[in-house]
């Protein structure tokens, strides 16, 4: 883990406003992420969690009221969540909703299957279909492809970039922390946050 601890609870504060937290089924599958999370080191991806004794101590799970709802891509239902369910039994996340390929027989009611379109969900019926179910905001997390076919689609309203100045080595050298700003992007901003610099700005829909 790259980023300082005063970015990762900048995250989870994050995490705890949004309705839903997406992903797609490679990062479910690789990662086995529980989308939640007791301690800070356990693995990599979870949502809303807090430290209750200082950055680096301790850090548990908000309140299920606070938790987003986990989304995952998973057409061919190859993610089997077993850290997450295990939360979800213990009541400190939200059962997950799996978007799945039509003619996938599941009989719980975590599974939405969607129709196919070369081998890909829309974006239209994603959206459609996580909004009749009150979601009004979502983070997405990952994959690369998944990131990548909502900002080649101009899907996103609000991006955040985390920054952490240190190439990979022995002792990590420091870098410059001076980005570019895109032009995709408008009413940018760029913060310090613990030795990190995170860059926030708007979508830009008319391109």
């Amino acid at each position: 883990m790259l980023s300082c601890l005063e970015t990762k609870y900048m995250t989870h504060l994050i995490r705890r406003k949004t309705d839903a937290i997406l992903i797609g089924a490679e990062t479910a599958v690789t990662d086995n992420p529980s989308l939640n999370g007791i301690k800070l080191p356990s693995i990599k991806l979870m949502v809303a969690r807090f430290p209750i004794d200082g950055l680096d101590g301790e850090w548990v799970a908000a309140e299920p009221h606070e938790q987003p709802r986990p989304v995952i891509l998973d057409p061919h239902c190859r993610a089997h969540l077993p850290k997450l369910l295990h939360l979800v039994s213990q009541n400190k996340a939200k059962s997950p909703w799996i978007l799945c390929r039509e003619g996938i027989e599941k009989s719980d009611e975590r599974h939405i299957p969607l129709k196919l379109h070369r081998g890909k969900f829309s974006w239209a019926d994603i959206l459609s279909n996580l909004s009749v179910r009150g979601i009004k905001s979502v983070m997405v997390e990952g994959g690369a492809r998944v990131i990548g076919d909502v900002l080649s689609e101009r899907l996103a309203d609000v991006i955040i970039i985390t920054v952490a100045p240190v190439f990979l080595g022995h002792d990590g050298v420091g870098i410059s922390a001076h980005l570019q700003e895109p032009d995709w992007l408008h009413d940018v901003r760029y913060l310090s946050v613990g030795n990190d610099i995170v860059t926030a700005g708007r979508v830009r829909k008319d391109q």
